[in-house]
């Protein structure tokens, strides 16, 4: 995944754990090739066991070692799930670059 898409992962991380209903759309992420099989499994058992905000914490920690391809699929399933305010704010998110410096 680009630096630019994991920014804006970054800059909307909480705005997406709180109010994403990954429950609603992880077939969506499963059928477009973002999950596997196993991770949907996990999720869900996330979701059973503890709740959707853990889930969605998690997915955000699979979700930046996928493609551009993978980012895209999540923003169309944000807007596909009913969720599309969040996928206008992930896309509108402003990526904030950290530069490396030199420590002595």
């Amino acid at each position: 995944m680009s630096e630019e898409h994991k920014a804006q992962l970054r800059a909307c991380n909480e705005t997406l754990a709180s109010n994403t209903q990954l429950g609603n759309i992880l077939s969506h992420l499963f059928q477009n090739g973002v999950l596997k099989d196993h991770e949907v499994e996990e999720l869900r058992n996330i979701i059973s066991n503890r709740s959707e905000y853990a889930a969605t914490t998690r997915f955000l920690e699979i979700l930046p070692k996928r493609s551009d391809e993978a980012f895209k699929q999540f923003c169309d399933s944000l807007r596909y799930g009913g969720q599309a305010f969040l996928a206008v704010a992930l896309k509108g998110a402003t990526p904030v670059y950290q530069k490396k410096t030199k420590t002595d």
